[in-house]
């Protein structure tokens, strides 16, 4: 069995958006982790469960900014630069992180882990509609398989966050549930998904998955045929409104005293370990996640 003692400052410092490691850094120390657990459990050689979740988060991160970046192609923007190596890249990472989780979702299911099943959904569901959007423009019919074994486990992954009581993960679920509504048409089905994230991620005080959300609606509310209600509107005043408040959150996250962040007492030692998210640059931190560089790419439009 693995020794938390010799695993825990690994685990911790490879999370994801918590910590001031470079997205290099936590896949090295992701990979380190997986090479520990395959020589102590060579049954099971590929992490599981929330680290694996989070291992193939990071996996997927390019592909995720690609992905984007064909939604909104019809809007004009244009990424800076060549793009047709990354777009090879980004469906070889969907095609491995898919290999990925059909190998962990059996051990969840095994355990009857209702989270770790629903985050391997997730997953699934995620890199299946990511490598969709990869090969988009082209014809929806030829690539419909692959589209809907995305909504297949995205219709999992939801449920079982719900089953599970997990509030936290929820959101994450929802964001990517919303995208492949619009993506299939259902703009009524998006909008009530985005209302529920936000709902969510507001009531817990969950400030990166509120920034979420907001790029979220803005993106797919700039493109043609994006989300408007039955009157014809935007449904939360305007995106600009929406990228506005998604500025503030990170701006207010980027400055943010640590002591506040901590729940520490001002003037108090600092803990041994940082304190996350708030601390730094946190575009810088996550280069490829929607935190910077959609904010900025969105605002160019």
């Amino acid at each position: 069995m693995l020794l938390r003692s010799t695993l825990e400052p690994v685990v911790i410092e490879s999370r994801p958006r918590q910590t001031g490691v470079s997205v290099q850094r936590r896949g090295q120390l992701f990979a380190d982790l997986e090479t520990r657990q395959a020589r102590e459990r060579p049954q099971q050689p590929r992490l599981y469960s929330l680290q694996g979740f989070n291992y193939c988060d990071l996996l997927l991160a390019h592909a995720e900014r690609g992905a984007w970046q064909a939604t909104l192609s019809s809007t004009g923007f244009r990424p800076v630069g060549d793009n047709s190596r990354c777009q090879g890249l980004n469906a070889t990472a969907c095609d491995h992180v898919t290999e990925r989780a059909t190998q962990t979702l059996p051990i969840s299911e095994s355990n009857n882990w209702l989270r770790p099943v629903a985050l391997d959904n997730l997953t699934l569901a995620r890199a299946a509609l990511y490598r969709w959007l990869a090969d988009h423009p082209g014809s929806q019919d030829s690539n419909a398989e692959t589209l809907d074994a995305a909504g297949q486990h995205l219709a999992a992954a939801v449920d079982g966050l719900r089953d599970s009581n997990q509030s936290t993960e929820l959101p994450r679920g929802l964001l990517t549930w919303a995208w492949w509504r619009q993506v299939t048409g259902d703009v009524p089905g998006a909008i009530e998904d985005l209302d529920e994230a936000w709902e969510i991620a507001e009531r817990g005080s969950m400030k990166l998955h509120q920034t979420d959300v907001l790029l979220t609606r803005a993106r797919l509310g700039i493109i043609p045929d994006g989300l408007r209600n039955d009157d014809g509107a935007y449904p939360w005043g305007s995106p600009r409104e929406d990228l506005d408040a998604a500025a503030r959150l990170i701006q207010g996250l980027r400055l943010s005293p640590p002591g506040r962040r901590a729940g520490r007492r001002p003037g108090s030692p600092r803990p041994r370990r940082a304190a996350g998210i708030g601390s730094g640059n946190l575009t810088r931190k996550c280069p490829a996640s929607s935190l910077g560089f959609f904010l900025r790419q969105t605002y160019s439009l």
